[in-house]
């Protein structure tokens, strides 16, 4: 895994407007995709190459720009329409949205480090009863996959 790393302008339960440095771990797959999309942002920006674009520019722009003319990031419900049209083209069953993507994420990194701790630095979580609550709640399919496999049990 590469480590990326970006700096917030917010923090949930802190001061809006405080930049903090954080670091995501992109799988090595991704990668391609990220470069590649970078190199679309610097044709739209019309910069020469991706290094030459401004640190502070959202990764996924809004035709909206800020007061001062900078690029603002597309709205949390933006993300969502975007996700869902996704969801909807591939045929995804149940409710998918931006933050049911981030627990699913939680889950798969539970499953593969077998660490709360580690989840809970992933996720950016301060207190760790952030992380348990993520993990706790369960989705509609696993409870009714329990129910089945507690019946085929019985």
């Amino acid at each position: 895994m590469d480590e990326v790393s970006i700096d917030r302008k917010h923090r949930k339960g802190g001061k809006a407007g405080k930049a903090s440095g954080r670091t995501l771990l992109v799988f090595a797959p991704t990668m391609p995709h990220i470069l590649a999309w970078l190199h679309c942002m610097a044709r739209m920006l019309k910069v020469k190459d991706p290094k030459d674009i401004n640190p502070t520019t959202p990764l996924f722009m809004s035709r909206v720009r800020n007061q001062d003319g900078s690029r603002r990031a597309i709205s949390r419900e933006q993300a969502w329409r975007i996700i869902k049209g996704i969801a909807r083209e591939n045929e995804l069953p149940g409710a998918v949205g931006t933050h049911s993507t981030r627990k699913t994420l939680a889950r798969k990194a539970m499953a593969w480090s077998n660490d709360i701790r580690v989840v809970q630095k992933f996720l950016g979580h301060r207190p760790l009863s952030s992380t348990e609550a993520y993990l706790k709640s369960l989705t509609d399919r696993e409870v009714w996959g329990a129910f089945q496999t507690a019946i085929a049990a019985a």
